[in-house]
């Protein structure tokens, strides 16, 4: 059975790699990668 979390924390598409993937950069939208994807899109946390 496919877990139901796998495709919302999969890597986004490669945008370049060196290095054998020791250094990969990879495709980051704010709006789809934490707006869309979290419940509460962004939480800080506040020293007491």
């Amino acid at each position: 059975m496919k877990s139901f979390k796998d495709d919302l924390f999969a890597y986004p598409a490669t945008l370049s790699s060196d290095t054998n993937g020791a250094y990969t950069v990879l495709d980051y939208r704010e709006m789809r990668d934490i707006n869309q994807r979290d419940e509460v899109p962004e939480k800080r946390v506040h020293a007491q």
